[in-house]
């Protein structure tokens, strides 16, 4: 299968690094890549997300490992939010194909539970969803 509109998430983390890779070399010809990337305003917290400052550092790392796979630059996005909707958000706007991401929390006790990126994602998402599992 084919997607023309992939959007892979990112915390700049070397696991969604990995994830970001994974979606950079599984493009097909002329599909399009949005890096997106969640932050919190300032005097707020999502779940310890990121502050605007290390989400441009996130997503500058993202666009720098999708150019090294030998991709065509990505589009971006920040978004104020959570990573979960952030995610769901850009792939409802743009009509994405697939969602990619990282098995950040799958294999803890709170990944297990319902709160983890990962499984909200697979759940609400209106498309498809590749999970890449990092090493331990």
């Amino acid at each position: 299968m084919e997607y023309s509109t992939v959007v892979v998430g990112t915390d700049g983390s070397e696991a969604s690094l990995m994830a970001v890779e994974r979606a950079a070399t599984h493009l097909a010809p002329d599909a399009l890549l949005i890096v997106v990337c969640a932050y919190c305003p300032a005097g707020h917290d999502f779940d310890g997300g990121l502050g605007l400052r290390a989400a441009q550092e996130a997503v500058r790392s993202a666009v720098a490992r999708v150019v090294a796979a030998g991709a065509p630059e990505p589009q971006t996005e920040l978004v104020e939010g959570s990573p979960h909707q952030a995610l769901l958000s850009v792939a409802e706007a743009q009509s994405a194909d697939l969602i990619v991401l990282a098995n950040h929390g799958l294999g803890s006790a709170a990944g297990a539970g319902l709160g983890s990126v990962p499984s909200i994602v697979t759940h609400r998402a209106g498309c498809d969803v590749l999970i890449v599992r990092a090493p331990a």
